[in-house]
């Protein structure tokens, strides 16, 4: 199993209050809404990851949630565990690629 395949199968603790719930709700919103979240209103639902965003490059923040893992970075972009895979080998394969044409 690569590292990020483990970091993206890492559970996550259950949620500390009722209210995170609600917290998660309101902070993925923002998320959604193309804001720019500031990193104390990330750091209430998620923690930061070493894997970075496929789509920008930005930090990955692996959302506080008791389902399946799920990914955000700052500028909003979403993944699940399997489509973050799949963007990461992607992006892995055109680097190489890129290399190997010399661009």
């Amino acid at each position: 199993m690569t590292a990020a395949a483990q970091q993206i199968g890492d559970p996550d603790p259950p949620p500390d209050t009722a209210n995170s719930a609600i917290r998660l709700f309101e902070v993925e919103n923002e998320f959604a809404d193309d804001t720019l979240v500031p990193q104390r209103r990330i750091g209430e639902i998620a923690t930061a990851s070493a894997l970075t965003c496929p789509e920008c490059h930005a930090v990955l923040y692996k959302i506080k949630d008791d389902r399946a893992p799920r990914f955000r970075c700052q500028l909003g972009h979403a993944f699940s565990a399997k489509t973050l895979l799949q963007d990461l080998a992607a992006a892995r394969e055109d680097a190489l690629v890129g290399g190997a044409r010399g661009t």
